[in-house]
């Protein structure tokens, strides 16, 4: 065995000595601090270093305590006062006459505290909730409205069940179609509008007063109208449209073209009723030329410009004659035109590496040839 502390081994030499205090052994250089063991009842022993120092600092502790000064027996009873003076919470009893005995008791600060208390309650108590002419009032007051009249209450509307028979409500429903359709007619479509402007033109150019023309009749004798008369309902609509500042009825300038476009037609097949059934190219070309010519003169007249302009028409022209023999992609010389690609040219192996897919493949071409 050795020593607790410096581990020399016990000899003939070294002996080993106990220490009291914690029990273990040490050799005599070791237990060299005396000290007060209390399991000894305090009995000074010589002990280690360990044990010395925590016993040392023990005993100046106590001796600490021991010179200080205790508290004052006045002091220590009012201590004891403050924690035997807890009482229970005030209850207060509003509607109850016990709370003026309870009141009796208590400080001047308590009772400042219950009176502010029951002051706050008052306050707080919920009034009295406004009724619906009272809100209704105050709406009318905010909206500007007349207090006095009476508010609009959605009213339930009573709908007396139907007794009639099956027969008789398929009579009825027969009648009210007629009837739509009767007020249908009755609305003015552009021809009567037409009829209408023709034959308040014709009471102007008559002297004496003339009886206006009837819409049908004027219906019917629509193929005697000249042109002169179609050409004055159009400056009479133009003009009505540009004094109040706004456009043309499209429904009547698109009817009375038609109906210009008609007349000049008929004015110039009424030669050729004489003539073969068999008519040259060149006359009907020309009738399709004409017919096309009326028809961009009423676009013109109207604003609309859905068509390519003629300006438009002679640069593709002009594109067209300067058109490169070769192909769009490696200027090879062309051999197809696709006409799925706009009329772009190719030579055969472009055209059949740029159309692999399946919708490129559905595109019709044609040979070119060089012009």
């Amino acid at each position: 065995m050795s020593c607790h502390g410096c581990y020399t081994k016990f000899g003939l030499w070294t002996k080993e000595n106990g220490c009291p205090a914690c029990g273990f052994g040490y050799c005599s250089s070791c237990l060299k601090n005396k000290c007060a063991v209390p399991k000894l009842d305090n009995k000074v022993c010589k002990v280690c270093k360990n044990c010395y120092q925590t016993l040392s600092v023990e005993h100046e502790a106590g001796s600490n305590m021991e010179g200080q000064r205790a508290p004052p027996d006045v002091f220590l009873k009012r201590l004891e006062a403050l924690d035997s003076s807890f009482k229970p919470p005030v209850t207060i009893y509003r509607s109850e006459p016990r709370m003026q005995k309870l009141m009796k008791g208590l400080s001047s600060t308590d009772l400042e505290i219950v009176r502010r208390l029951e002051k706050l309650r008052e306050e707080r108590q919920v009034k009295d909730v406004p009724s619906e002419d009272d809100i209704a009032r105050r709406l009318a007051l905010l909206r500007g409205q007349d207090i006095d009249q009476p508010s609009n209450k959605p009213t339930r509307a009573y709908f007396a069940p139907d007794t009639r028979s099956g027969e008789q409500m398929t009579q009825d429903l027969f009648t009210q179609c007629r009837e739509e359709v009767d007020l249908d007619a009755k609305i003015s479509t552009p021809i009567d509008d037409i009829a209408e402007r023709l034959n308040r033109l014709k009471d102007r150019g008559s002297s004496g007063q003339t009886p206006p023309i009837s819409v049908k009749d004027t219906k019917e004798n629509l193929q005697a109208i000249t042109l002169d008369e179609i050409a004055q309902l159009l400056a009479q609509c133009k003009m009505e449209a540009s004094a109040s500042g706004r456009q043309p009825d499209l429904a009547t300038v698109v009817s009375l073209e038609k109906l210009r476009t008609r007349l000049i037609e008929q004015s110039k097949e009424k030669p050729n009723l004489s003539s073969d059934e068999d008519e040259d190219d060149d006359k009907a070309a020309a009738k399709i030329l004409s017919r096309v010519q009326a028809e961009v003169d009423l676009e013109r007249s109207l604003g609309v410009n859905d068509g390519p302009d003629d300006e438009d028409v002679i640069m593709d022209e002009g594109n067209d004659q300067e058109e490169l023999p070769w192909c769009t992609i490696c200027n090879e010389d062309a051999k197809i035109r696709c006409l799925g690609c706009d009329r772009d040219l190719y030579c055969k192996s472009c055209f059949q590496e740029g159309h692999i897919d399946e919708e490129m493949r559905s595109h019709s071409f044609e040979p070119y040839k060089k012009k």
